[in-house]
């Protein structure tokens, strides 16, 4: 399913469903793949996505979560 958030100043954003993460590429301030939630459907509950601010950072940082529709 496509994905597109807007998130400035991140140099690095990736979305997790379940025990799949997907990097995003990033066009301007926006970031965008396919994520691939099909098989979480009515089995994981939320899609969660992280952002990282600055090359020294070690992790990411939780920005928002959706709950996904059963």
């Amino acid at each position: 399913m496509p994905f597109d958030v807007r998130v400035p100043n991140a140099i690095a954003v990736a979305v997790v469903v379940g025990d799949r993460r997907t990097n995003l590429d990033c066009k301007c301030d926006r970031w965008m793949s396919k994520v691939h939630m099909l098989k979480h459907w009515g089995n994981k509950q939320k899609l969660t996505v992280y952002a990282k601010y600055a090359a020294k950072d070690t992790e990411y940082s939780r920005l928002l979560e959706y709950a996904l529709a059963m």
